[in-house]
């Protein structure tokens, strides 16, 4: 069976409330009290509310192969770019950039994941949190990225001839992007970032 991702933004709070009170058993009951999805729901939808008048947090959709909930395009972006970046193709700049962006985002640096092992023995949740202060720097610096994607297209591009997972450099682009849009929203409300995988 594969894994899972479910990201959300926040008000941080709300959540290190929710944390406190109800453990990651409330965390998951967030995701429990969105409504069902419509069949007709449009493919733009990037994020999902609670039924609430006092919303706190939404669910975080991605558009291309990301719609699908699960974590490997999310992994493979990670495998991917840790092969692209070796590359003597690859600019230094554009390296250090995408580096910091990836590695801290989606191959999870130590210091944004939470391990819940010890409080669900036998399952390999992991929560990756980034507080408004770390999601303004992520959105900075998913600004700087952007500028770089003219220089980083070719690259990924001839590395997708060996590493497959992708069909092509826009279903790449495109993940990067939805990331760059979740930072966005999360920036300009004042809001944290977390996810889950499982």
């Amino acid at each position: 069976m594969g894994v899972d991702i479910y990201p959300a933004i926040a008000h941080w709070d709300r959540v290190a409330d929710t944390l406190n009170a109800a453990g990651i058993q409330g965390i998951w009951q967030l995701f429990d009290a969105l409504p069902d999805w419509e069949v007709d729901e449009p493919d733009d939808v990037r994020l999902r509310w609670p039924l609430l008048v006092d919303s706190w947090y939404a669910e975080c959709t991605f558009r291309g192969l990301g719609s699908t909930g699960s974590y490997k395009p999310h992994f493979f972006l990670g495998h991917l770019w840790e092969h692209a970046r070796e590359r003597p193709d690859m600019p230094a700049d554009v390296v250090a950039l995408f580096d910091e962006f990836i590695g801290r985002l989606v191959l999870g640096v130590p210091s944004a994941r939470v391990d819940l092992s010890e409080q669900l023995p036998g399952q390999a949740e992991l929560m990756n949190c980034f507080p408004p202060s770390e999601v303004c720097g992520l959105a900075r610096l998913w600004r700087e990225c952007s500028d770089r994607i003219g220089a980083l297209r070719p690259v990924l591009a001839a590395q997708l001839i060996e590493d497959r997972w992708f069909g092509d450099v826009g279903q790449v682009l495109s993940l990067l992007q939805g990331w760059g849009d979740v930072l966005h929203e999360a920036e300009r409300r004042g809001w944290g970032l977390f996810y889950l995988t499982s």
